[in-house]
């Protein structure tokens, strides 16, 4: 029995339940015919439909049937929240005209720049509103010993009922048009950063400076955009923040420019980047800062066990990919385990092998070659464990010399896919891995926007591609059954370790730190050991 007092009009809600008896022998139930044991659950099914809508009948809202079924579901529920205050702040101070005008130019002409915004029911953004705002919301516990009435305990008929009010702290941005006026419409890309005063005590905001921490951008498609930070991996603040600081925005795409793909941009000049940073100084209210999480399948104590990859149980792992694959784990020959990374024609890069039209007769010739005799040692030691760590996401998104596909990637996720059966095929006691892709922060490669030929490798360049490919990756590894080194969030929230005036490859540290999170034995881990 439960009940408790809904928060809209008074109104009791109770529940009783009344367990199935189990007197019945095992031998009587075996009688029951199949006809009967279906009639006998319909009239059940009939018999909860109909409870249930005297039930929802009886409650004086949808809301309160809403609310009072969470309840009995999780016992403690959030069940209201509403806006105290709001503190906005625009910026530029006037609509920068010149973000519109730059973009024309990029698209070479009037037609091509009317066409493409009408197409997309979309206006440019010239100016952003940052709303801080203060949300009280209330939390109502209905079964257990009360927060705030620990003395109460369940063994009542009815148990406490406590409402909470508590407050958080959220921040939104919203886009504004050439005119300043609210936009109503998604799809622009930006990466915001937060810098404690404390930090900034001991090195400036910059794009290279660590930040107290990088916010998750959630589209909401009406304009507005709500930001979660979360503190940069492996490096969070210590002691005590100051609670006031300066929030820095990498403003990238907008109107979802960021998520074209090749040839869409062929007669541009350049990607439509806006390369704009704008920085908000002297905010009085701190966002809410969560820790750094690990990937899902790893916990965040100091060992970091569980059940991801555990590189530490391989004799060797082969790593067979892009120039990101060579960051990750070709810098780690040495180690233990033996890792191989065997670069093709001495460029060490196996990107351009992976083409979604002729991978075939591309790469399976150069595996052979370079890799074959790593691969082939579970064959003469069935004692040996070997991984092979696949990857490949940039030269998907960057490499417009390869033959165009829809926006879907689908070409080079059925590439993937045969892939990974070719490897399965060809050595199936060989455990196949997968790197996932990692975000491309074009803000972090600002100092060659003027030089047409870097711009051109990153005319598709966005974080928004990449994060949409590798969420599609993650799907199919999932139905693929293989295990994925979900590098992602580490990446997204460390654009600060790129290498420098490089968008696409971070550096050596971040590169050491992220493979130590895949080795479940600590005396395994490379940190401070760097070659």
């Amino acid at each position: 029995r439960q009940s408790f007092t809904m928060p809209n009009g008074g109104k009791t809600m109770s529940s009783k339940w009344r367990p199935r008896s189990t007197t019945a022998s095992a031998s009587a139930s075996n009688k029951a015919s199949r006809n009967g044991r279906l009639t006998a659950s319909m009239r059940t099914v009939a018999i909860v439909g109909l409870c249930f809508s005297q039930l929802r009948s009886s409650l004086p809202s949808a809301y309160d049937w809403d609310v009072g079924w969470r309840l009995t579901q999780t016992q403690t529920q959030q069940i209201r929240e509403r806006i105290v205050s709001t503190e906005s702040i625009i910026f530029p101070p006037e609509p920068d005209l010149g973000l519109i005008q730059r973009l024309r130019q990029t698209m070479q002409s009037p037609n091509d720049y009317e066409t493409y915004f009408s197409q997309t029911q979309c206006t440019p953004t010239a100016q952003f509103r940052l709303d801080i705002q203060t949300i009280e919301y209330g939390t109502h516990q209905v079964d257990g010993k009360s927060q705030l009435h620990p003395d109460n305990d369940r063994s009542a008929d009815n148990p406490p009922s406590t409402i909470r009010v508590r407050q958080r702290v959220q921040y939104v941005l919203q886009s504004l048009d050439e005119h300043g006026q609210p936009k109503t419409t998604g799809g622009d890309e930006f990466y915001p950063v937060y810098f404690d005063a404390k930090q900034m005590e001991t090195q400036p905001p910059s794009t290279f400076s660590t930040p107290t921490a990088v916010a998750h951008v959630q589209d909401n498609n009406d304009g507005t955009y709500a930001l979660t930070f979360e503190e940069p991996p492996y490096e969070p603040p210590t002691g005590s923040l100051h609670g006031h600081g300066s929030l820095q925005l990498h403003y990238g795409y907008t109107c979802n420019i960021g998520r074209q793909t090749a040839p869409f941009k062929a007669t541009w000049k350049a990607c439509g980047n806006a390369f704009e940073t704008y920085t908000i100084a002297n905010l009085t209210t701190p966002p809410e800062i969560n820790p750094f999480r690990y990937p899902p399948e790893i916990s965040g104590d100091q060992n970091r066990t569980g059940t991801a990859v555990d590189l530490s149980s391989y004799d060797k792992v082969v790593c067979c990919g892009d120039s990101t694959m060579k960051n990750f784990c070709g810098m780690h020959q040495g180690r233990k385990p033996e890792f191989s990374y065997r670069g093709v024609n001495g460029i060490g890069n196996f990107g351009g092998y992976f083409r979604h039209d002729q991978w075939r007769e591309l790469a399976i010739p150069v595996v052979k070659k370079l890799y074959g005799q790593d691969l082939e040692v579970v064959e003469q030691d069935e004692s040996k464990r070997v991984a092979v760590i696949l990857g490949s996401a940039a030269w998907d998104i960057l490499a417009d010399e390869f033959p165009p596909q829809d926006n879907n990637f689908t070409s080079s996720l059925g590439m993937y896919r045969e892939i990974i059966s070719w490897f399965r095929e060809t050595h199936p006691r060989v455990t196949v891995l997968w790197k996932s892709p990692q975000p491309i922060h074009l803000h972090a490669a600002q100092a060659v926007k003027n030089r047409p030929g870097a711009m051109n490798r990153l005319k598709y360049g966005s974080i928004s591609t990449a994060r949409y490919l590798h969420e599609q990756q993650m799907s199919l590894m999932d139905e693929l059954g293989v295990p994925v080194l979900n590098i992602w969030n580490a990446s997204y929230l460390s654009s600060h370790h790129h290498r420098s005036h490089d968008a696409l490859h971070y550096d050596t540290d971040l590169n050491h730190r992220m493979i130590d999170m895949f080795f479940m034995n600590a005396t395994m881990k490379q940190m401070d050991q760097h070659r």
